[in-house]
């Protein structure tokens, strides 16, 4: 329990805006969202105090990976962040895709994913 909450209380870094870690409900004020729930689930695990840390943006949480502010971080992984962080085995899987209107011709759709840099798989056009 040490080294995941050394001062007695979890705090979790989670950035707001995104299910994946943590959004706030606009009428009660609620929070929720995946990271947000896995981190209080830790800390009922260790037997300890709660405290989730909310940033703005994922930026804000890797530029205080290094204050001491915050013992675990619920965030994409990339290898940047891996210079200065430690990951854990993924705990949830985000694909994203692109949505082409069928106007478009499929060549320039294929055009347009390959200068942005995709290799590889072709977008699928439904």
């Amino acid at each position: 329990m040490q080294a995941l909450a050394p001062t007695g209380q979890l705090r979790a870094a989670l950035y707001l805006g995104g299910p994946a870690s943590v959004i706030k409900d606009p009428n009660s004020g609620e929070l929720r969202g995946v990271g947000y729930e896995l981190g209080r689930d830790i800390a009922r695990r260790l037997a300890v105090p709660y405290e989730p840390m909310i940033y703005p943006t994922p930026g804000l949480v890797v530029e205080d990976a290094a204050s001491g502010k915050w013992d675990i971080a619920f965030i994409a992984q990339n290898p940047d962040r891996e210079k200065i962080m430690n990951y854990s085995t993924a705990y949830l899987k985000v694909e994203h895709g692109y949505l082409v209107l069928l106007r478009h011709k499929f060549r320039f759709a294929v055009l347009w994913w390959r200068q942005h840099g995709h290799r590889g798989r072709v977008p699928t056009i439904a």
